[in-house]
């Protein structure tokens, strides 16, 4: 069975690597040949992984033909849902999501029991979770920024079931409503409301309100940042920890009342009983904290552990680890695209490894070192994932997991409980653990300081994460051969392969797929410049902190030796401040007042200089005066032995036309186009003097200002110029090295079957 299951899963995985699903014929063919492939037992086994290629490529096929047709994207559409979640408030705008969703008046879209992601300005009414709506929205497929390295944003939609993102629009008829039957999803207001006025510090109460009911949407960017850094995010959320530790007590409680009792016979029905309240006891506190994907999984593997103490088998073995893996996948089996899936799993996985591996050590110096250990083996899976490792983890963890745990969250589950029966009030409860919190969070912040993450200095593949991970484990291994030999052979991979170097007067280019705005990395051999950041949002964080300093750390760059921004415009400008926080800055090139502590200079025509071989020269502007407008963006031509490059910021014609004027050299075999390919910007005479190769565009999927102009991607291509759009390709990239090898682009690099 052990191999069987297994096999299974292997099929079920296998799927989510194909660029192209199979096609209905094939799936059913694939459906007939399992059942060929079972009556043979020497051949079982390619049966269930046929079998779960079948049903995996069936799911997939079925949550794709859920997604809004491309014919309605931008159509007003009524809908009616209800609210899944607390919303995320921010200045003037709610987000949310709208689960079990029926579509009204779009008969060529049957979306039932599907979710949108929605935003609504200048809401009418306060939003809360279990809300019924009924709003008139417009949507576009869900696409997310796609780059060559960077969180996979499509990958989570896709994951997380989301048949459509955008916005209410303004109708007198919108209107969310509390319904009766919402009775959870009420109870989980109250109890934050009462947290709220019960710990008036925002900061602290939105914590707690996580921990309680899992209402996360409040929590600042920085305590998102500080939790990670010390590898403690995982307690914030209502996790597989805190749900496990309700059951284990609920269980062991409950064995302890039926024995004292004496209402059954101890050793045959106390057991079963007590496993029946824990798995309520599980279910309840799942359900209130918004029965999230991580406790449903919890529950699954709960149910599959106190199973196994019945049929007498270790409560954590392989087999139980299979079963609670396959049901899971048969349930969701997207839900192997998470990285939450894989630590939970991985997590149980080495435990159990630890547990048959170190049978010498006994006692709490055992637990210790095992904590140690499930931090290290934990390792380059987050690594991977974060190009990042929390050295603080182990020290972090054994001072937050029982604290939170036995303590914070067991006061905070006393206080829901007084609020559920209306007995008494709650608020020592809350103060109570909001005062542990408060001590728990200056640690936190001692233990970083003395153990800041370790950034890798470059991005980790799937090769070298296999090999760090197997290395880790032939290390705890008894023999002293495979130690020795393997260890230096496996982690020596990871210099096999190590970034590209370039030569002198070779340099990289690449443009980040950011959405509706712009950001340029510009590599040579041993210099790194950044052109523009993208823009910053209004409850906080950036695409500078969330894209450009990612990626910068995937090609092993961690300082910046010039930041140049083209003008002020928040698409443009607004990410610099998130960049000169994660990482040193040499020098700011800008006209724009950004107020950043950075050794600043004036963009003017005529500056010059050379890395390695590659000559950077500004063209524009002349003069500052018009250092706020389009036209007053910083011009720079890029020239190395491979070709030439021509950023343009958002000039428009006017400035095209003085560059033209002042007869410079504005030639170049790639340029990035104007203003994101403006009406206002590519004039016929500044396209044919530029005559590029290449026309790069930076643009966000409908956006709202319609680029890029059709008619100005016509005009590239009447020059000769290939064209190539972010919200298309995702990042574009080219080594600038004089072969005929064109631009990358991140959709084309890797292909996945739920790419638009």
């Amino acid at each position: 069975m052990r191999m069987r299951l297994a096999a299974w899963i292997c099929g079920v995985l296998m799927v989510q690597c194909l660029p192209v699903l199979p096609s209905p014929a094939v799936l059913s063919a694939l459906a007939v040949s399992g059942v060929v492939l079972w009556r043979s037992p020497r051949s079982r086994l390619w049966a269930m992984v046929v079998w779960g290629v079948a049903w995996s490529a069936w799911r997939g096929a079925e949550e794709l033909a859920a997604r809004l047709p491309l014919a309605l994207e931008g159509a007003t559409l009524q809908v009616v849902g209800e609210i899944a979640d607390f919303p995320t408030l921010q200045p003037g705008v709610a987000s949310f999501v709208l689960r079990d969703v029926a579509v009204l008046n779009a008969p060529r879209w049957p979306l039932k029991h599907r979710a949108l992601r929605l935003a609504w300005y200048s809401a009418s009414a306060p939003l809360a979770p279990g809300q019924h709506c009924a709003l008139y929205v417009r949507l576009k497929q869900p696409r997310g920024l796609r780059n060559f390295h960077g969180f996979d944003a499509e990958k989570w939609l896709f994951a997380t079931h989301l048949a459509a993102s955008g916005y209410v629009v303004a109708h007198p008829r919108n209107a969310c409503t509390e319904v009766p039957r919402a009775r959870l999803q009420r109870l989980r207001v109250a109890i934050a409301a009462a947290i709220t006025r019960a710990v008036p510090d925002p900061a602290l109460s939105s914590i707690l309100s996580g921990l309680a009911v899992g209402a996360r949407a409040e929590i600042a960017p920085s305590a998102w940042q500080l939790m990670r850094d010390t590898g403690v995010l995982h307690l914030i959320s209502v996790s597989g920890l805190h749900v496990g530790m309700v059951a284990i007590a609920m269980y062991s409680l409950s064995r302890l009342l039926l024995a004292g009792v004496g209402l059954c016979w101890p050793s045959l029905l106390a057991p079963p009983l007590a496993a029946v309240v824990a798995m309520m006891a599980a279910t309840g506190y799942a359900l209130l904290a918004g029965f999230a994907l991580p406790t449903q999984r919890t529950l699954v593997m709960l149910g599959v552990a106190f199973g196994s103490k019945f049929i007498e088998r270790p409560l954590l073995s392989l087999d139980s680890l299979l079963i609670a893996a396959a049901g899971l996948l048969l349930m969701d089996p997207m839900a192997s695209l998470t990285l939450s899936f894989w630590l939970s799993f991985g997590a149980i996985a080495l435990a159990i490894y630890l547990l048959h591996s170190r049978r010498r050590v006994v006692g709490w110096h055992r637990w210790w070192a095992e904590h140690f250990l499930l931090a290290a083996l934990l390792s380059p899976l987050l690594g991977y994932a974060f190009q990042a490792v929390a050295l603080a983890t182990p020290l972090a963890n054994m001072l937050a997991v029982p604290l939170v745990t036995l303590v914070i969250v067991p006061l905070l589950l006393v206080g829901s409980c007084l609020i559920a029966v209306g007995f008494g009030s709650a608020d020592f409860y809350w103060q109570l653990s909001g005062f542990l919190w408060e001590r728990l969070w200056l640690a936190l912040q001692w233990i970083v300081r003395l153990l800041p993450p370790y950034h890798l200095p470059f991005a980790l593949d799937s090769i070298g994460f296999g090999c760090v991970l197997l290395a880790i484990l032939v290390a705890l291994l008894p023999l002293r051969a495979p130690r020795i030999l393997l260890v230096p052979a496996l982690l020596g991979v990871l210099w096999l392969a190590p970034q590209p170097m370039l030569r002198r007067g070779v340099f990289q280019l690449d443009m980040l797929d950011v959405g509706q705005g712009l950001s340029v990395v510009i590599t040579t051999a041993e210099h790194v410049l950044v052109y523009d950041a993208g823009a910053s949002f209004p409850g906080g964080g950036s695409i500078g902190s969330a894209v450009v300093v990612p990626f910068l750390r995937a090609l092993g760059h961690h300082h910046v030796d010039t930041l140049m921004i083209s003008h002020a415009d928040n698409d443009h400008a607004g990410g610099a401040a998130g960049i000169v926080q994660q990482l040193p800055v040499d020098t700011l090139i800008t006209n724009a007042a950004l107020g950043l502590t950075v050794p600043r200079h004036d963009c003017r025509a005529g500056v010059q200089w050379q890395w390695d071989g590659v000559q950077f020269e500004v063209l524009h502007p002349v003069s500052l005066q018009s250092n706020s407008d389009n036209d007053g963006s910083c011009v720079l031509r890029i020239t190395g032995a491979g070709g030439s490059v021509l950023l343009t910021g958002d000039v428009e014609a006017l400035a095209e036309r003085e560059l033209l004027a002042r007869h410079v050299t504005v030639r170049a075999d790639i340029v990035i186009a104007p203003h994101h390919g403006s009406q206002t910007s590519s004039t016929a005479e500044f396209v044919a003097a530029v005559a590029p190769r290449y026309a790069w565009l930076s643009t966000g999927y409908r956006n709202r200002f319609h680029h890029p102009s059709p008619r100005i991607v016509a005009r590239y291509r009447d020059q000769g110029a290939f064209c190539f759009n972010t919200s298309d390709t995702g990042g574009v990239r080219m080594i600038m090295d004089g072969s005929r090898v064109g631009p990358q682009t991140a959709r084309g690099a890797a292909r996945r079957y739920w790419d638009p």
